[in-house]
């Protein structure tokens, strides 16, 4: 990703309460995946079903070209890698104006950009005071917990018997990834990768894109709170995982993903 200047940030007064996450696409955190070359039919989708900012309705905004749509889905990713890097702090206000002349986009684009953000629970829009980075707060902590908890296994136990050679091999290498990671961010943007690949044959799109959701969530608190302290290790439970998909055990891949879940600070 190029670097870029920081745009100068506010911080709302005023005091936010998460809401809860919506649905969105699933892709590579880090990076902008090659697929924004072109439309995003599932973020498009999203904005269609009424995943509006804040309750703002679609006739509110100007027609939105393929372009600028590309263009938004461009900059809504590179602020969520921001977001949940820490670069904008929690209860931030983000600046329309300075990001549209950061980017050398029209404020339309990031307008579409921020409703993405505000889908993916990255950020809350205030009367009158315009668009903030989303808290980071315990309880919401503890409700993706208990959200992946409840979600995860569920989708292993259907992946397991649908998983291909192909997509078992994608899952070991991301397994491999998260082992030889030397830093917290490079392990979090693996590990994310080595969870969703496990569930890749679970033939649910609506379950995979929610929890692909939560592991977004949970990654921007895992790199605030406890980025500083991490130190690169191989995981025991994820070798045990594929070992349990290799043998097409899908409960004992599930039981242990369970148990790797409820580990989960």
């Amino acid at each position: 990703m190029p670097a870029v200047k920081r745009s100068r940030a506010v911080i709302c007064a005023h005091p936010v309460k998460a809401r809860t996450p919506l649905r969105a696409s699933a892709g590579r955190l880090w990076d902008v995946p090659e697929g924004l070359k072109r439309p995003n039919p599932t973020l498009s989708a999203s904005l269609e079903r009424g995943n509006w900012l804040g309750g703002i309705a679609p006739n509110q905004f100007p027609a939105v070209t393929d372009q600028q749509n590309i263009k938004s889905e461009q900059i809504a990713l590179l602020l969520t890698t921001r977001i949940v890097r820490g670069e904008f702090a929690p209860g931030e206000k983000l600046l329309q104006d300075h990001i549209a002349r950061e980017y050398g986009v029209s404020h339309v684009t990031v307008r579409e950009a921020f409703l993405y953000l505000a889908g993916r629970g990255l950020a809350l829009r205030l009367p009158r005071r315009g668009i903030c980075v989303a808290p980071l707060d315990r309880s919401a902590v503890e409700e993706l917990r208990l959200m992946r908890q409840a979600l995860e296994p569920m989708a292993l136990l259907h992946s397991v018997p649908h998983l291909t050679p192909a997509q078992i091999a994608h899952a070991e290498a991301m397994r491999l990834a998260c082992d030889a990671a030397q830093t917290a961010v490079d392990w979090e943007e693996a590990n994310r990768q080595f969870h969703m690949a496990i569930i890749a044959g679970c033939g649910m799109a609506r379950l995979s894109e929610e929890i692909d959701n939560l592991q977004l969530l949970y990654a921007r608190h895992f790199l605030a709170k406890h980025a500083s302290r991490w130190k690169p290790r191989s995981d025991p439970d994820h070798q045990a995982i594929m070992s349990a998909i290799r043998e097409r055990d899908a409960a004992r891949a599930s039981a242990v993903m369970q148990r790797h879940l409820a580990r989960l600070s």
